[in-house]
């Protein structure tokens, strides 16, 4: 997990949420090259910071997030509110992680944010 400190700055924050995502196993279900995954059962987070404005942008997007980041945010803590189209049948759906704290989901956000 994170460390008592919060990050000083993106590239510790971002760090910090790599280490975030690689200890809640999120590539065992997503791709991310930084990480070095290559899940199968979820979207790819490669490009993840343009892909969450392209999301809410989509005429299907029935979240309320009105950014990329809180785009990101919901999907974490509440990843019911839109499922990306082809994975709403799957035997392995996402699960809410708002049991993280509100740093560790910060750092993931601008983690995934940063994924261009």
């Amino acid at each position: 997990m994170l460390a008592t400190e919060p990050p000083q700055d993106a590239g510790e924050l971002v760090a910090a949420g790599l280490e975030v995502y690689r200890a809640q196993y999120c590539g065992v279900c997503h791709e991310l090259g930084a990480a070095g995954s290559r899940g199968i059962f979820g979207p790819a987070h490669d490009g993840m910071g343009i892909t969450a404005a392209a999301r809410i942008q989509e005429p299907g997007y029935s979240g309320g997030a009105t950014t990329p980041a809180e785009y990101l945010l919901e999907s974490i803590v509440n990843p019911k509110a839109y499922v990306v189209p082809s994975y709403e049948i799957t035997s392995h759906p996402m699960p809410a992680y708002d049991f993280l704290s509100e740093q560790e989901i910060m750092a993931l956000v601008q983690m995934l944010l940063a994924q261009q």
